[in-house]
């Protein structure tokens, strides 16, 4: 799990919103948030405040579904040949393009009510 001076870029992610707030959902974030990076296992699991068992049974099932890719050191990358991996994308990209539009003509409490129609909450931060 993610100590307290590790940035967490798997809390609050738009993959949550779109496939669940669950821990593949956390993983596949993490993996897209860092396109062209590749990271080790034990790295993934800090940014999605996971565990690191949890993470290698996440990206055994994200690389049989070509989304994912192990290179030969061990770490692990988005396979950006991946017809799959290329729509997840573009489904996020299609989700924060609505979620802005939606903030731009309604304003926040058009967002929160859009977000409530899906079954989600808005995303509070400190400011």
């Amino acid at each position: 799990m993610v100590e307290s001076n590790t940035e967490s870029v798997g809390e609050n992610n738009n993959f949550g919103l779109i496939f669940g707030d669950n821990a593949r959902s956390k993983v596949m974030y993490v993996l897209f948030f860092f396109e062209n990076k590749a990271h080790t296992k034990s790295k993934l699991a800090d940014y999605a405040n996971v565990s690191r068992p949890t993470v290698y049974e996440h990206v055994e099932k994200l690389e049989k579904m070509g989304i994912a890719i192990e290179e030969d050191d061990g770490r692990v990358r988005v396979n950006k040949e991946s017809e799959l991996a290329k729509s997840i994308a573009r489904v996020e990209w299609k989700f924060i393009q609505k979620w802005a539009e939606i903030e731009k003509e309604e304003g926040s409490d058009g967002l929160d009510k859009f977000l409530t129609e899906i079954g989600c909450e808005r995303i509070q931060e400190d400011m």
